[in-house]
């Protein structure tokens, strides 16, 4: 997205000096084009909240802006000059008129030899040029790391940060033992919102949570879809506040929350059986005739990383069929389908770990008897 139209999305109805009414802290990150803006735009928006959000969840981009929103009611776009600070500020900027001071104090404090300058770029300049501090005329965004770090913290999640490759969505965490993926999705386009939902249900093929600022985009027709899917969906704005201190704070319990993703204690396996599991798929790994992939290397990534036969065949360098057969052939040999031992990933990782610890004894001994 051009800084343009970043800058230009956080003007409701083209005019910045009245900030629509019930305009709340999540439901600012869904009243723009783009979650790029300067702070002038963040403050119009985040209105109380700005102070706090900003510290705790707002970074600078890197990518320079070249617009800057005017704070008259003809809603134009300045373009941003910057100057040496031995220049002369631009001539209209001595002749701002006085009857729109009080717009201007909407974003900033009046300065005087500043170097940079948001002048307008109208067919008929008409708008005084604005001084702008360096700081104004940077782009900010939402941290994703630190919003992801926030939300695992309150909710209680398990973090598995992940980038899905979909616009503004991420991964941010898993839910209870079985790993439930809970996913962070921020539009501001009730298109885009469909769309991202339909691609997370074609591409996981399992239970998931979904998050999102507000439930504005959340239609009967996507309400229909996660209730398909087996998942869930909730509103930040209905399940955390943000504390003057900059963390977040749950309006409910996360147990309370995701009650029905808790696992089922009469439906899964016990630890004895994956420890029985592991064994059985290593002394599947020792016959003869197994070939590339091995069934413990795509049982490691199913049931300890928690990939799907997709992303292990990518890993793996072989077809997905051949991913899917291994997982048959490892569901014959141990009796559980291998999904339900991926909520046993930590004992796993421990099994795996006390097996490699006794072939080192091994090798060891016999390198001493030698």
């Amino acid at each position: 997205m051009s800084c343009e139209s970043a800058v230009e999305g956080c003007q409701t109805s083209q005019t910045c000096p009245t900030r629509p009414t019930g305009l709340t802290l999540w439901s600012a990150l869904e009243s723009s084009r783009g979650l790029l803006s300067v702070s002038a735009c963040w403050r119009f928006r985040l209105g109380e909240y700005y102070e706090f959000f900003r510290t705790a969840f707002l970074s600078k981009n890197p990518q320079p802006t070249k617009y800057y929103p005017c704070p008259r009611a003809c809603g134009c776009m300045h373009e941003i000059i910057w100057i040496e600070r031995s220049a002369r500020p631009p001539a209209s900027d001595q002749s701002a008129p006085s009857d729109e001071s009080d717009a201007s104090d909407l974003f900033h404090a009046p300065r005087s030899h500043t170097p940079v300058f948001a002048v307008c770029r109208c067919d008929e300049p008409h708008c005084p040029d604005i001084p702008l501090a360096p700081e104004e005329a940077i782009l900010l965004e939402p941290s994703w790391s630190k919003l992801a770090r926030a939300l695992c913290a309150a909710l209680n999640l398990d973090s598995r940060p992940l980038d899905l490759g979909l616009l503004n969505t991420r991964q941010i965490g898993s839910w209870s033992s079985n790993a439930v993926p809970v996913i962070l999705t921020i539009q501001t386009d009730h298109a885009w919102f469909r769309g991202v939902l339909l691609e997370l249900i074609a591409r996981l093929r399992q239970r998931f949570i979904l998050l999102a600022p507000t439930n504005r985009h959340f239609d009967a027709i996507c309400h229909e879809l996660v209730e398909n899917a087996g998942a869930g969906f909730f509103a930040l704005e209905n399940i955390v506040g943000l504390l003057p201190s900059g963390l977040l704070q749950p309006l409910k319990t996360p147990g309370e929350l995701f009650a029905r993703f808790m696992p089922d204690p009469a439906l899964e396996p016990n630890e004895d059986v994956a420890r029985q599991a592991f064994a059985l798929v290593e002394q599947l790994d020792s016959d003869a005739g197994s070939k590339p992939p091995t069934p413990m290397s795509v049982f490691r990534l199913y049931c300890m990383e928690g990939l799907s036969a997709g992303r292990i065949a990518r890993r793996l360098r072989c077809s997905k069929p051949t991913v899917l057969r291994r997982l048959k052939l490892i569901e014959r040999r141990i009796g559980v389908a291998p999904e339900k031992l991926r909520c046993y990933s930590n004992h796993l990782e421990r099994f795996e770990d006390e097996a490699r610890d006794h072939r080192a004894r091994e090798i060891m001994r016999h390198d001493q008897l030698l």
